[in-house]
């Protein structure tokens, strides 16, 4: 088999581009339930959709936090409520 040489040449320009890193499942998880706690509204955008994304959305509803999901969007928005959550007890899976 012969081997084949092929010369690189470097870029005339810098490209231009825009790349979107897919989101992480285990970033979004905690980036949710630190929205939760935080003071105040927070957007999480690039979040991953997943089952265990939906699970932590599904408690956290139930637990008592405001929350809604954009999956088109990759967004979250959550109402945090200061460092406690509203619900003393609920059923999660």
């Amino acid at each position: 088999m012969a081997s084949e040489t092929i010369e690189i040449q470097p870029l005339a320009q810098s490209p231009d581009c825009t790349v979107a890193v897919p989101g992480s499942k285990s970033y979004t998880n905690r980036a949710l339930l630190v929205a939760a706690l935080a003071q105040g509204r927070s957007r999480l955008s690039g979040a991953l959709f997943s089952d265990d994304t939906d699970y932590m959305f599904q408690a956290l509803g139930k637990l008592g936090v405001e929350i809604e999901a954009d999956a088109q969007a990759a967004q979250f928005e959550v109402k945090g409520n200061g460092g406690h959550i509203p619900v003393a007890g609920a059923e999660l899976y």
